[in-house]
C-alpha cells in the first residue's frame, strides 16, 4: 500500500520516539553561558547581546586523559537519535563529547517551522562557549577541540570557521570543523577561515540544503584564502539527513516548515545583508519574513545506509588526522 506524506511523517515521528530512537549515553549535564543574537549581522556588529544560559551533556571515553574533544551541535529538530549515535561513535573512538542543547533553555522544542526561534548565529556562540568549557577541563587537550554539527547545527559548525565570526565572538578557534549538510546561503564579504580544517559532507539530492550553494561558497572561500583547508564529500543520490538512524529504516519522509534552502543572503559593503532572489534587506527583526519569501515550505529527508557508513568513517578519519592521536 502506498503511504501518504502525512502517514510517512507520522511513522517518522513515531520511530524517533520509540523503537528507532537511541538513548543518550551516560553523561553529566553542564551549564553553558552563551548569548542570543537573532541574526549574524548582530553578531558581527559587536556590542551587547542578550545573555543566555544553555546546557550540554558531557560524555567521556574510557581511555585515559588528556582527551581530544568534540562539541556537537544538533539539527532544527533538537537533540535526538542522530546526536546520541554519533556521541557513542566518538566516545568509543576516544573522544570526549559535549553535546550542546541550544533549544531547551531557550524554551524551544524545534525550529523546523520557524528557524528564527533560535538563530544560527546563536548556535555559533553556543559552540564557542562549549569549547571554552572543554578547554578549561584539565582532562581535555585544549589544542584538540573540534566542532561537529548536522543541518542547522552544521551551519554553526561551518560558519564558526570564518575568522570574522570568530573575532566578533572574541573566541578561541576550533582545531577542526565538521558540517553535515549545512545551509550555505549566507555569504560574508570576507570569508577567510581561521585555518582550521573543514570537512563538509552532503548529498547531491538534498532539497533542504542544496549542494550547489555549498560548492559556490567553498569556491569563494578558496579564491581569497590560500590557507583554507576544506574537504567537501558529496554522496550521489543522498538526501538531507542521509545519516539519521531512523531514516535508515524508513527510507525517506516529507518535511514541511520554514526551509531556507533557496535563500541566498549576501553581505553588502555598507554592512547590510540582502537576500538576492527577493532583494529584501535581512535583519533580526524580519528574518522570518525573508526566509518565508525566498525559501521552501516542503522538501524531503531520506536515509542512505551506505552513505551514512561512509560519512561516519570519513568523520573518524578526519578527526584522527586533525585532533586525534
Amino acid at each position: 500500500m502506498r503511504l501518504t506524506f502525512k502517514r510517512l511523517a507520522a511513522l517518522f515521528l513515531g520511530c524517533l520516539l520509540t523503537a528507532c530512537s537511541i538513548a543518550a549515553p551516560d553523561g553529566k549535564t553542564i551549564t553553558i553561558s552563551s548569548e542570543s543574537p537573532r541574526f549574524i549581522g548582530e553578531l558581527l556588529a559587536g556590542g551587547d547581546l542578550p545573555a543566555q544560559q544553555i546546557t550540554g551533556t558531557l560524555i567521556v571515553p574510557q581511555s585515559p586523559p588528556p582527551w581530544p574533544a568534540v562539541v556537537m551541535l544538533h539539527s532544527a529538530s533538537g537533540q535526538g537519535a542522530i546526536d546520541w549515535s554519533y556521541a557513542e561513535l566518538l566516545m568509543s573512538a576516544g573522544y570526549v563529547v559535549l553535546a550542546v542543547d541550544s533549544f531547551s533553555q531557550r524554551g524551544v522544542y524545534r525550529t523546523v517551522d520557524d528557524q528564527t526561534r533560535v538563530s544560527g548565529a546563536a548556535m555559533v556562540l553556543d559552540a564557542y562557549a562549549a569549547r571554552d568549557i572543554l578547554a578549561a577541563d584539565p582532562r581535555v587537550d585544549p589544542e584538540r577541540i573540534a566542532v561537529l554539527g548536522y543541518s542547522k547545527g552544521g551551519i554553526a559548525a561551518l560558519y564558526s570557521a570564518f575568522e570574522r565570526v570568530r573575532a566578533a565572538a572574541g573566541a578561541a578557534p576550533f582545531a577542526a570543523h565538521v558540517a553535515h549538510y549545512p545551509w550555505c546561503g549566507m555569504r560574508l564579504l570576507d570569508p577567510k577561515t581561521t585555518g582550521g580544517p573543514i570537512l563538509l559532507q552532503i548529498g547531491d539530492s538534498d532539497s533542504v540544503t542544496p549542494l550547489a550553494f555549498c560548492e559556490t561558497l567553498i569556491e569563494e572561500v578558496e579564491a581569497i584564502d590560500s590557507n583554507a583547508d576544506v574537504t567537501v564529500v558529496v554522496y550521489p543520490g543522498a538526501r538531507h539527513a542521509f545519516d539519521h538512524p531512523a531514516l535508515s529504516v524508513l527510507g525517506w519522509v516529507p518535511i514541511s516548515g520554514m526551509i531556507p534552502g533557496d535563500c541566498l543572503i549576501q553581505e553588502q559593503a555598507d554592512g547590510r545583508f540582502v537576500e538576492v532572489t527577493t532583494g529584501m534587506i535581512s535583519t533580526g527583526e524580519n528574518l522570518g519574513e525573508v526566509l518565508t519569501a525566498c525559501g521552501r515550505s516542503a522538501a524531503e529527508a531520506g536515509g542512505d545506509v551506505e552513505a551514512a557508513q561512509s560519512a561516519r568513517q570519513r568523520l573518524l578519519e578526519f578527526l584522527d588526522d586533525t585532533i586525534g592521536g
